[in-house]
């Protein structure tokens, strides 16, 4: 009970930082505004992966250990709501009661958008998989805390690692160090954490991605329907293991389950937005959503950029600019990176 608890407090907690700090980053000028509360959290979740992927693969470089990127990621921690508190109290405050009040005025809409919610979390938390297959994803967990270092390792022993294209391609998604920043700080078992907290919020982010894709062209009531409609569908989807729907259900703390589902639409949310608006400030979103996408799952050097290139050439051929061509290659210069380097290999 007392994990299960642990992994409720620290899932709140998770949502929470999301939203003040994509309240924080709504409101700089450069960025685009934000449209309601689903792309406050949104806007979080990515800059907050981004933040976290920057210094934790600048460490590993330099071949620090495990606890130095826990101390930063716990100033963090600290530092972005207290200043949300101090510099954005008002905006912060205000965003707020403009969920709730939206919930409120919208109840019925909201209701029929909570139940496909709930009930996919419900399932995938006494569902998940725990198994042969499971069993590095969590231990590497355990492996950052134990050992205090990003690499040098291998993920489901503890033991060093001999394979050097596992190391590198494992070495630019730092899903687990984030996570075991969560289970250091909690004192919650990686198993636990990966079970309650990390599928719980696939299902989240699936459900505010699929939202804020609707908003863009559809009103708020619309768009609760559409995204409960879509996800009542996602069962149909998971009749194999190799579907969406299954890694969602069964291993939805797998990097590649976040992949396969979650982040590709998050990555279509923000393409559509620069798709829509003039402002460069999407690329920045492009970019982060592109980092983020990176420190989850190793698979997303190659799976997100023809996500990405879908709307970056609808873009370039609606608008003809050389500053967005620039731009774009801009946003897929770090697949590039790791790719060419994989390639080395």
């Amino acid at each position: 009970m007392i994990p299960l608890l642990k992994a409720l407090l620290l899932l709140f907690l998770e949502l929470n930082l999301f939203f003040i700090a994509g309240t924080f980053l709504g409101r700089l000028s450069f960025v685009p505004s934000l449209k309601g509360a689903a792309d406050a959290v949104l806007y979080g979740f990515i800059a907050y992966h981004f933040l976290f992927w920057c210094a934790a693969y600048l460490c590993k470089c330099l071949h620090f250990p495990f606890h130095i990127v826990y101390y930063f990621w716990l100033a963090v921690l600290l530092i972005v709501p207290a200043a949300a508190a101090v510099l954005l109290y008002k905006d912060t405050a205000s965003a707020y009661l403009g969920a709730f009040r939206g919930i409120k005025d919208n109840v019925l809409y909201a209701a029929l958008l909570l139940i496909p919610v709930a009930a996919l979390l419900v399932y995938t938390v006494t569902h998940g998989q725990v198994d042969v297959d499971s069993y590095t994803y969590i231990s590497e967990i355990g492996t950052f805390l134990h050992t205090d270092s990003l690499s040098g390792f291998a993920a489901a022993t503890g033991k060093p690692q001999t394979n050097a294209g596992a190391e590198l391609r494992r070495g630019f998604a730092l899903f687990g160090a984030e996570s075991a920043c969560w289970c250091r700080l909690f004192g919650l078992k990686a198993v636990a954490y990966c079970r309650y907290v990390r599928s719980s919020l696939n299902v989240i982010f699936l459900a505010a991605s699929l939202f804020s894709c609707a908003r863009i062209w559809r009103p708020l009531r619309e768009s609760c329907l559409f995204t409960a409609a879509s996800l009542s569908f996602v069962p149909l989807f998971a009749g194999t293991i190799y579907q969406p729907g299954a890694f969602l259900l069964t291993r939805g703390y797998e990097g590649k389950a976040w992949l396969a589902g979650t982040l590709i639409v998050l990555t279509a949310y923000f393409g559509a937005r620069c798709c829509t608006e003039k402002s460069a400030g999407t690329f920045i979103l492009l970019f982060m959503a592109n980092i983020a996408c990176l420190n989850i799952s190793a698979s997303a050097v190659y799976v997100i950029p023809p996500v990405l290139a879908v709307f970056m050439c609808t873009r370039l051929i609606s608008r003809r600019q050389i500053r967005d061509l620039l731009l774009s290659g801009m946003v897929l210069l770090p697949n590039l990176y790791f790719i060419l380097q994989f390639a080395a290999k």
